[in-house]
């Protein structure tokens, strides 16, 4: 039983990822997904709404919408759940076993992965980012053990990016590790000064496995233009509409996780007697840093941050006051049993829920009923109308910001803020319905507009009807 802290810790990252409720943004994957499976193609164009206008886009996460979709479709959202939440805890067991390959000591590893976990918490569930963190942790454990042994491994870096450039577009990120390692060892090779210990990492073969590595991500439906795009959603001003690319709001799960994880960061760089070399150094803060501009980009430095302090996390002894061994056995099999159960009984069963946000089914149902052919809807519901509706009932715009950046957000923002233009807009798209949040501005506007009539209304959602056809 010496492993109990690690597998108390282990439970933990499943019973978070077990107990997530659904995303909106599950039922974009779910319509890719059916898409590709019954047309054997991608969705590009867009065909499930109108206000792409026939874009086309970057399907930067097509793999694993159809592992999504051909899971839920077999065994149902149960257990996908849990096939996830295994794939969660997945990534912080090779993050585990990264630093005890570094020699951190067991209590380092469960600690590390409680940190981390619970600042990726918000980002599990099923979502295709979940293949990202995992193939992530599996670059960073290549590249560590590289570093410190020179081992062939490396020459799998190739193989991970070809993966993972096909289910999911966090692969830069897993590049910028890679270029920190390849630093770090120019850094020890011309001898500057160094806190942290030795590289052993052969240049040659970093350099060579990445070079293949770069070739190997334009192996994708989209090609060589999927090395752009990671850095499109980064600069695009519509990045502003994805919550995922904000800033962690104050107190929230994620900001606090961010902060978690910074205090986790200073205090093992302190605690290890900050043995870590200066790339590395700078590698974490700058990661630290745009962990703060972007919640996605906070989930994955949970992952990266832990093998960039390899150094100082394995430089920590033994505290000090140690709980007896029974106890802290007990206590970390309670922990396990506990998040587990937790997960269990939070977990959803099936598409019903539970949700991160309310989900508009009556409002759906009533749609259904009557298969209007353009429906005008809030931003992040139009995946979960299109599951239902489409292909008879076409949505204004869904979750993704990819294919609506050039005019159907800002028109979306105009309307839904009751712009100068919002009337005319909304006439411009021939509408025979509107969904939209009950608790909206837009929604007060309509229950008194000409030409609009409420045919359902809930908590939710309300639906308008033109009152001229």
């Amino acid at each position: 039983m010496r492993q109990a802290p690690s597998i108390g810790a282990l439970g933990l990252a499943f019973g978070i990822s077990l107990g997530h409720p659904l995303d909106a943004d599950l039922w974009i994957h779910l319509n890719t997904g059916r898409y590709l499976a019954d047309y054997g193609r991608l969705p590009i164009p867009d065909p499930f709404t109108f206000g792409a206008e026939g874009a086309s886009w970057i399907p930067h996460e097509w793999l694993s919408e159809w592992i999504i979709y051909q899971l839920v479709n077999a065994v149902g959202v149960g257990t996908t759940q849990v096939a996830f939440a295994l794939l969660f805890a997945a990534t912080w067991f090779t993050v585990a076993r990264t630093l005890a390959a570094c020699g951190a000591r067991i209590w380092v590893q469960a600690a590390t992965v409680v940190v981390g976990a619970v600042a990726a918490g918000a980002f599990s569930g099923i979502r295709p980012m979940q293949f990202g963190l995992f193939f992530l942790a599996l670059t960073v454990c290549i590249l560590i053990r590289h570093r410190r042994s020179g081992t062939r491994a490396v020459w799998l870096l190739p193989v991970a990016f070809l993966v993972w450039a096909n289910v999911h577009g966090s692969f830069p990120i897993g590049f910028g590790a890679a270029l920190a390692v390849v630093a770090d060892s120019i850094w020890n090779r011309v001898g500057l000064p160094s806190f942290g210990g030795e590289s052993r990492a052969s240049l040659r073969a970093l350099v060579s496995s990445l070079v293949l590595s770069a070739a190997a991500i334009a192996l994708n439906p989209s090609g060589p233009a999927l090395w752009a795009h990671p850095f499109w959603q980064l600069v695009t001003p519509a990045r502003q509409f994805n919550s995922d690319w904000n800033p962690p709001e104050p107190f929230s799960q994620s900001w606090w996780g961010l902060a978690i994880l910074i205090a986790a960061a200073i205090t093992a760089a302190a605690w290890g007697r900050f043995r870590i070399t200066p790339v590395m150094a700078a590698a974490v803060i700058v990661l630290l840093a745009l962990s703060a501009t972007a919640r996605k980009t906070m989930a994955f430095s949970s992952v990266v941050v832990p093998a960039l302090l390899e150094g100082p996390l394995a430089a920590i002894g033994q505290p000090r006051w140690q709980p007896p061994v029974s106890a802290g056995r007990t206590a970390a099999m309670l922990l396990f049993v506990v998040s587990i159960a937790l997960g269990t009984w939070l977990s959803p069963r099936s598409l019903d829920g539970p949700y991160v946000t309310p989900m508009p089914n009556a409002a759906r149902d009533y749609l259904e009923a009557r298969s209007p052919a353009r429906v005008w809807n809030t931003y992040h519901w139009g995946g979960f109308l299109t599951w239902t509706l489409w292909p008879e009932s076409h949505v204004f715009i869904d979750g993704r910001y990819d294919p609506f950046a050039d005019r159907a957000l800002p028109d979306y923002v105009q309307i839904v803020g009751l712009g100068p233009e919002w009337r005319e807009l909304l006439a411009e798209g021939a509408l025979d319905a509107i969904v939209i949040r009950s608790d909206s501005a837009l929604a007060r506007a309509l229950t008194s507009e000409p030409g609009w009539t409420v045919g359902y209304h809930d908590a939710v959602a309300t639906v308008f009807l033109p009152s001229t056809r």
